[in-house]
């Protein structure tokens, strides 16, 4: 029987058989060729997951990877035109995938695109401004909103720059009032005809953690961005989560606060401010977020003074509860949603905050008990 109901099963994903990777070495399948940590996984148009780049103890990374929900196998993609890690890798309206940004020991101007027809990358259009730990957003129009971030030689950047994919060329179009990394932006479904709301919210700013929000407006038009500032958070943070709910509004968890403690307290952003939420049962930070088809959302991973194994649910009208521990704790690790409601969770640091993982986990919110029978039976 499967569950009305979401309920925890975090398992090691364990295909029977195994299979000889194009790394060289024969492997389980359910882990990845390097074990690396800030990857980044993007959902593709057959539902398979992208993993790209990311960190080893030793050196930045160009490998990538694809999952197969439907095999469970990860199979190498050609490589990276350059190795990076906290970068972002945003699907465009026509399937491929732009990698923006990100470190090879310092912030990258680089952009590069990966065709899923050919498992290749080639090289696009270069920032602007070199950027690690900032956000990508796709706009309606197709074109790609790369806002703050932090650059080689400065601290956080103020600089907003769209990427058009016709051209394949990026271009300055805005600046933030408070120049930011490490922040979430949020694509807003109540914007006006004709343009889009992009919610930036927190992060780390000139003086350090901020409650600081603006809300950035593209026009389709005039392909123009406004910067107008918005109502606070309640609780400065950074490393946060942000979750577009159904309902239209913002669910913010987590993060990281002013002397870089984990943050417990929740809030919800419901027209145009925030208010108190409730409490995250185990404070995090470096966490994940995933609203599952429920209209629920799965809080999982990230560290307080170590990597977390409890993961939490959160019903909107009645706040979070526990659901059970994942089979590795681990922070920094790249995380997909699949069909059905799954979530994949890969690589990352382990509890040690030394190891890396190359293990994958999947949570199957319907393969969970639902409670015993009333009386025990075979044969039926």
């Amino acid at each position: 029987l499967k569950s009305s109901m979401p309920e925890k099963l975090f398992r090691s994903h364990l295909p029977s058989r195994m299979e000889a990777a194009a790394c060289g070495t024969r492997r389980a399948p359910q882990r990845m060729c390097v074990k690396v940590s800030s990857a980044v996984a993007t959902v593709l148009p057959d539902r398979s997951i992208l993993v790209t780049g990311g960190s080893t103890p030793t050196t930045t990374v160009s490998t990538s990877e694809r999952f197969d929900p439907g095999s469970g196998l990860f199979t190498p993609t050609q490589i990276l035109t350059m190795p990076r890690y906290l970068h972002t890798a945003t699907l465009l309206n026509s399937g491929k995938v732009l990698i923006v940004g990100g470190s090879i020991g310092g912030a990258l101007a680089s952009a590069e695109l990966f065709d899923p027809a050919t498992n290749a990358f080639t090289p696009t259009g270069s920032l602007a401004k070199a950027r690690v730990d900032h956000t990508a957003t796709l706009l309606n129009d197709g074109r790609v909103l790369i806002v703050g971030g932090s650059g080689p030689t400065v601290g956080s950047i103020a600089e907003v720059e769209l990427y058009d994919p016709a051209s394949g060329q990026f271009s300055v179009v805005a600046s933030l009032a408070m120049p930011r990394s490490h922040h979430t932006a949020t694509r807003l479904p109540q914007a006006p005809a004709g343009s889009d709301g992009v919610l930036i919210v927190g992060g780390d700013g000139s003086f350090g953690t901020t409650d600081t929000v603006e809300l950035l407006s593209y026009n389709n038009a005039t392909r123009m961005v406004s910067v107008s500032p918005a109502a606070p958070l309640t609780v400065a943070r950074q490393d946060h989560t942000a979750t577009l709910l159904m309902d239209g509004s913002v669910l913010i968890t987590g993060g990281s606060d002013r002397i870089y403690q984990p943050v417990a307290a929740v809030e919800l952003r419901i027209g145009a401010a925030f208010s108190a939420a409730g409490t995250l049962n185990h404070p995090r930070t470096s966490h994940f977020a995933t609203l599952l088809p429920t209209g629920q959302v799965l809080i999982a991973g990230g560290l307080d003074s170590r990597a977390i194994a409890p993961t939490e649910l959160y019903t909107p009208g009645s706040g979070f509860r526990d659901i059970g521990n994942m089979v590795t704790p681990r922070f920094y690790a790249a995380a997909a949603e699949l069909p059905n409601g799954q979530v994949l969770y890969v690589g990352g640091f382990d509890a040690s905050f030394v190891n890396q993982v190359s293990s994958a986990e999947i949570y199957d919110p319907f393969w969970a008990g639902i409670g015993p029978m009333n009386q025990g039976r075979s044969n039926h």
